[in-house]
């Protein structure tokens, strides 16, 4: 699933506890949609942590133990929205090594309690940068504790190139296995591990496949203009590395409302659970299945509606 790595000799108990992570990762349910037919949907939240950060998170830490970068007496630190957090903290928690959760006020109750289980510390960032969010502070805080604290590893999601090395060898394989043909793939973006390892992937196999970016309106990955945004686990503050070399057919911006109104739809029309991110790239891949009713579009569900009670399903 996740590529080996060759490397030293670890402990017999660590890589026992890295293998039983892995087996828990992958092989999560495609779904052939019932009202939009030719629509297709990973489903990321059925494997551990309950969604599709897990996938970065195994893999930059399963590389860093292997490169002798990380050990049990490091600090992992981290920012994330969420998912990737607690990926991070439930992995950590296991092989016993301390994790930070960098987060802010806008991420979830539930997933801010999520990380005050399994992580060793939460801190949530609550001035606003220059942009009107908080990312740029909540990596801020990591860089000072970075220069004060000698033995620590930062995962760094946004430069790190295990983050789209993860999705090219599991999830990219996983869905080349699933597929013989498939016309168009919709990825939401934030750090743009997702859509880089997927779309160089999927390309080997399907080389005239549709790449299809889809963020929020006040994202910065591919847009100049700041505006408030309110739904996590899409979007950001800053462009990420990953996005700069991939090769993506179109991006499509929507509004908080259209994303909102996706979950719904998708909830009402196929029952499917999704959370904001998934609302998104179904929202867009409908438009697309209704000019193009002869294509096979695959859409990727990030997690399930848990955490997005409140700001988008009883809204």
């Amino acid at each position: 699933m996740i590529k080996q790595t060759k490397s030293l000799v670890l402990p017999n108990d660590l890589f026992r506890k890295l293998d039983q992570i892995e087996k828990q990762i992958g092989n999560t349910p495609l779904l052939e949609l019932i009202n939009t037919k030719g629509l297709y949907i990973k489903q990321e939240a059925y494997q551990f942590a309950n969604s599709i950060k897990v996938r970065p998170a195994f893999h930059i830490l399963k590389n860093a133990i292997m490169n002798n970068k990380l050990s049990e007496k490091d600090t992992i630190i981290e920012s994330s929205s969420g998912n990737f957090g607690i990926a991070l903290a439930m992995i950590s928690k296991y092989l016993g090594i301390n994790f930070i959760a960098v987060v802010d006020k806008y991420t979830p109750q539930d997933k801010q309690r999520m990380l005050q289980l399994f992580a060793s510390d939460v801190v949530v960032i609550d001035k606003k940068d220059q942009h009107g969010g908080y990312l740029l502070n909540r990596i801020a805080y990591i860089e000072k504790y970075k220069k004060e604290n000698p033995n620590h590893f930062h995962p760094n999601q946004y430069s790190n190139s295990n983050n789209p090395a993860s999705y090219y060898y599991s999830l990219g394989q996983e869905i080349c296995n699933d597929f013989d043909e498939l016309d168009a793939l919709f990825v939401a973006v934030s750090t743009g591990g997702t859509i880089s390892g997927l779309s160089r992937k999927l390309m080997e196999k399907f080389p005239d496949i549709n790449i299809v970016a889809v963020d929020i309106q006040g994202s910065l990955v591919f847009q100049n203009k700041v505006q408030k945004r309110t739904l996590s686990g899409i979007g950001s503050s800053i462009s990420s590395v990953h996005i700069q070399n991939v090769k993506i057919n179109s991006v499509i911006i929507l509004s908080q409302k259209d994303i909102i109104c996706g979950c719904k739809q998708l909830l009402d029309e196929e029952m499917v659970f999704g959370g904001a991110s998934t609302g998104a790239v179904y929202f867009a891949a409908k438009q697309y299945m209704k000019q193009n009713p002869n294509k096979k579009a695959l859409i990727i569900s990030p997690d399930d509606g848990k955490s997005y009670m409140d700001n988008v399903y009883l809204s």
